[in-house]
């Protein structure tokens, strides 16, 4: 504001528009600035926030990296499921498929004419489970490899967790974990496999994290079957 006196001695003010201009832009200024923090803060979809680590995660990688293999899958297809059988005698396996340990069903291929052969050395040697057809008429299809859970490597994590404190404390450091942990396995309607199951209870009062995991599980008879691993940890 200006201050002004006229000839009879009377006040009167007079507004600095140039002044009130320059006030209102910095203002102006600053709400702008202001708005466009609060979007890059909160608005902003690029931002992600940092996900929660699990130890649950890490510790199903470990324990998972340790029940499995590697394990080559073959098909065969035969005429007559009543009838014919397939033959692998004729075929150098290990040069083919790497070992002659092999193990073979029909139960999960939804068709009984179809068979999958699995092959790895933890296998006894293979003999077709179908052998008792005499005929052979059937076409092999093709070879392929995928990492499995395999049923008896279960059970020898089990056995190795049950033993003793001390067998229990060696597998901690064999599978370099700091913290305790326990598993089971369960079937898709929640009912406890106990024999691929551990159960170590976690002190009272202690944070304890628990989460469920879609396995597949391939047993001693060539059979896969979908299972829930649950891992705590503590």
């Amino acid at each position: 504001m200006i201050k002004k006196t006229n000839k009879n001695g009377k006040v009167s003010f007079l507004s600095n528009k140039k002044g009130q201009g320059h006030v209102e832009f910095i203002a102006a200024t600053i709400l702008f600035i202001g708005i466009i923090i609060f979007i890059i803060l909160f608005l902003n979809p690029f931002v992600k926030s940092e996900e929660k680590v699990s130890i649950a995660d890490d510790i199903k990688k470990i324990i998972i990296e340790n029940i499995s293999e590697e394990v080559g899958i073959l098909s065969a297809i035969v005429n007559n499921p009543n009838a014919d059988c397939f033959d692998l005698s004729g075929i150098n396996l290990i040069d083919n498929y790497g070992t002659d340990h092999y193990i073979d069903s029909n139960v999960n291929t939804g068709n009984l004419r179809k068979y999958n052969i699995y092959f790895s050395e933890i296998f006894p040697v293979g003999n077709p489970s179908c052998s008792a057809n005499l005929d052979r008429n059937f076409q092999l299809g093709i070879y392929s490899k995928k990492r499995m859970i395999i049923y008896s490597k279960v059970l020898n994590l089990v056995n190795l967790y049950n033993q003793s404190k001390t067998s229990y404390s060696s597998l901690k450091t064999l599978l370099d974990m700091k913290g305790d942990f326990s598993f089971n396995f369960r079937y898709l309607n929640r009912t406890n496999i106990d024999e691929l199951s551990v159960d170590k209870k976690s002190p009272v009062g202690i944070n304890r994290e628990s989460k469920d995991y879609h396995v597949q599980v391939l047993d001693n008879t060539g059979k896969v079957e979908e299972l829930i691993l649950n891992i705590r940890t503590w």
